[in-house]
């Protein structure tokens, strides 16, 4: 209800019941001064009392003061006047009610077009940017549709620009790097090499490996649906590769990865390469920012439409203020620890790419201090 205070239909819905309301006051107090004329003008003589002659049995003989007589009849007028007045108020409650049911329903009317044209807006993805339609709309509305696909146009062609971009630039970057990784590799397998010449070599390699992995990053970040070939993969083969890959690590820290949940050999459609990313980068994210001797728990759950899993750690937490960014590409809560940890702050940003590239969704529950926990919801088929 507090939302829609907040909306333009509600305050369309008030300027209509304001409107009628206003109409439905003027003709209602209009009524009312026509009657008191009416019944101050009528004429109260015998000849005018002759309508109340039912009620008055012999006033035709005068068996009764004429002045009674009229003092009564104004008493029964202004009973009815009365009558007429709480009529009044009681109609005019009854078309306020009417006025704001008949206002939201016209209001709800004219903004139609502008919710169809919003849940347009809301469907178009940045690698399939389509012209909105809307067929039998006003000068205003067309020229809007024709302001606001102009811009989709011109938000095309950026998002085309840059996609084209990186990967020219991921493939010419690809092949020096290559060749710097070979050249370091020849040089370290020297074993005359000296101490302190081995220690800089394996740090220019450290450095090599980090611009390959952040390249191999945004190349997947420029994925569009259409490049994905889904396969039918089971649950636990992507689990076993995750644990595969991050075992090293976890083991550094002395960190437990515990796997709960059932019908993990169930298969699924999916690209198996780009979950068990988004799956690892989770957990590698709760391994860099846990501490010693804790535990990581992957649960599963298969429903009828949909694959669940939750990832879920013992470390340091997100502070409130900022979990809404942490999806955000190259942000890190924190910066310090994150180039100690050797973060590139594209993981989770690239993680949450490949979710919705199934057609999923992710979230996050954080509490400083007690820990983390991913949800993963990817539909099935």
């Amino acid at each position: 209800m507090f939302k829609y205070i907040h909306t333009l239909q509600f305050r369309l819905t008030m300027y209509y019941t304001g409107l009628f309301v206003l109409l439905s006051l003027i003709v209602l107090i209009t009524l009312n001064i026509l009657a008191v004329r009416y019944y101050q003008q009528t004429e109260l003589g015998l000849d005018g009392l002759s309508q109340y002659s039912n009620f008055f049995v012999g006033i035709e003989n005068g068996n009764f003061p004429q002045d009674k007589f009229i003092e009564v009849i104004r008493e029964i007028r202004e009973q009815d006047l009365s009558t007429i007045r709480r009529s009044s108020f009681f109609i005019f409650a009854i078309l306020v009610g009417l006025s704001f049911a008949g206002g939201n329903a016209i209001s709800a009317q004219v903004l139609s077009p502008i919710k169809d044209i919003n849940k347009q807006i809301k469907a178009i993805q940045a690698e399939s940017i389509e012209k909105i339609t809307y067929p039998h709309l006003d000068e205003e509305l067309q020229e809007l549709i024709s302001s606001i696909n102009e811009m989709l146009l011109r938000l095309g062609k950026s998002f085309r620009s840059q996609k084209e971009f990186i990967e020219f630039a991921s493939h010419e970057l690809k092949t020096p790097l290559s060749v710097m990784m070979a050249k370091t590799d020849l040089i370290l397998s020297d074993t005359g090499l000296k101490k302190d010449n081995t220690i800089l070599l394996q740090e220019v390699q450290a450095k090599i490996h980090y611009l390959n992995d952040l390249i191999n990053d945004l190349s997947l970040l420029t994925l569009s649906k259409e490049h994905l070939q889904f396969e039918s993969t089971s649950i636990q083969s992507i689990l076993d590769t995750v644990i595969h890959n991050v075992h090293a690590k976890a083991n550094l820290k002395d960190i437990t990865i515990a796997i709960t949940g059932k019908k993990l050999d169930t298969t699924i459609n999916l690209v198996p390469i780009l979950i068990t990313q988004a799956v690892e980068n989770i957990v590698e994210n709760a391994i860099q920012y846990s501490n010693e001797k804790t535990s990581i728990i992957i649960d599963t759950q298969l429903h009828k439409k949909f694959f669940t899993m939750y990832v879920q750690d013992t470390g340091i937490g997100i502070p409130e203020n900022v979990i809404h960014r942490i999806f955000d590409k190259f942000y890190r809560v924190d910066a310090s620890r994150s180039r100690h940890t050797g973060g590139r702050g594209l993981g989770l940003t690239l993680t949450k790419a490949i979710i919705e590239l199934h057609n999923g969704t992710i979230r996050v529950e954080s509490e400083e201090g007690k820990g983390t926990i991913f949800t993963l919801h990817i539909p099935i088929g």
